[in-house]
């Protein structure tokens, strides 16, 4: 294994909520690994929630901000001869 990789392992419990929705999609997809599924399902949900606050934070940035991270003016007048 090499040594300057991270490795993430994390023990989640579910509940009694998730748990068993975690067991019926397992069973619609014919899924035997419950832990490789719910690392799947937790991956893309991360992933969803990153994109999230992504936008969050691009809708929160000050305008001077966003000139120096994105340059270009924000809204402005675009002239792309589109009639709206």
């Amino acid at each position: 294994m090499d040594r300057n990789i991270p490795e993430f392992f994390y023990t989640v419990d579910l509940g009694p909520h998730f748990g068993p929705k975690l067991e019926r999609l397992a069973e619609w997809r014919c899924c035997d690994d419950r832990e490789e599924l719910a690392a799947i399902l937790l991956q893309h949900a991360i992933e969803q929630a990153e994109m999230r606050m992504k936008a969050d934070l691009f809708d929160t940035l000050e305008p001077e901000l966003h000139v120096q991270l994105f340059g270009g003016d924000i809204g402005g007048d675009i002239d792309d001869e589109i009639p709206f």
